[in-house]
């Protein structure tokens, strides 16, 4: 959601994390693969460190931080 936002300002948001370090990285869809890399480059997306959970619930307090790291990264702009 956020990456789709993103690209409103920017061109094409894109980044250069590797996701292979996430041994899950199989269950995140194709179409999720590029958002995903462009969050965790920016650090908005950290997962547990081994895994990314893309399959699980986000509880509220994981969204409320995704929003203020989105807005720490758009202040520092």
């Amino acid at each position: 959601m956020l990456g789709r936002y993103a690209s409103l300002f920017e061109a094409c948001p894109s980044g250069t994390a590797d996701l292979n370090k996430f041994q899950d990285v199989k269950s995140l869809s194709s179409y999720a693969r590029e958002p995903a890399r462009w969050a965790i480059s920016n650090g908005i997306l950290q997962g547990d460190g081994k895994s990314l959970m893309p399959q699980n619930t986000c509880t509220r307090a994981q969204v409320v931080t995704f929003l203020y790291r989105y807005a720490c990264l758009q202040e520092s702009k």
